[in-house]
Parts: structure tokens; sequence; C-alpha cells
């Protein structure tokens, strides 16, 4: 890379958003990662039964979105990247 060009990493978040399918772990969660978020959720949920889950993913992740979230929870996804 030209040492007047992007920094290294700038431009790599588009192309795995494009390619997502093709990606595994580490930059992909894997279904290891989900079932452990997922149990963090259950957790969540039987501490705090009467509560209406909010929460924020940090990185537009569709796996992470596609979990296993309590019935009616506000699930905002907000990612830095448009692309993404």
């Amino acid at each position: 890379m030209p040492p007047d060009g992007p920094a290294p990493d700038a431009d790599h978040w588009p192309q795995n958003a494009r390619s997502w399918s093709n990606l595994g772990a580490p930059l992909r969660p894997s279904p290891d990662d989900t079932r452990i978020v997922e149990a963090a959720i259950s957790q969540w949920q039987r501490r705090h039964e009467a509560s209406t889950p909010r929460a924020l993913l940090l990185g537009a992740t569709p796996e992470l979105a596609a979990c296993d979230w309590p019935a009616a929870t506000r699930l905002a996804a907000m990612d830095r990247n448009p692309a993404v």
C-alpha cells in the first residue's frame, strides 16, 4: 500500500459486507459465538422477567441480530459504515 493511500483497514468492511457469506470466524460469528450470546440473553431474561428488553448491537452483525431474543425485545443495530 502506498504511504499516501488510505489506512490498511480503512476500506475492508465494505468488501467484507459484500462477501459476508464467504467469511468465517473470527470475522463472522460462529455458531458457538451465537450460542454464547443467546445464553447471556437467556440468563438476563431469567433475572429480569418483568422487563421488556432493550438492546443495542454495535456493528450490524446479522448472526447476532438473528439470535433468539425475548419476545418484544427492542433491538437497535448501529454500524459506523453505511455499506454494512
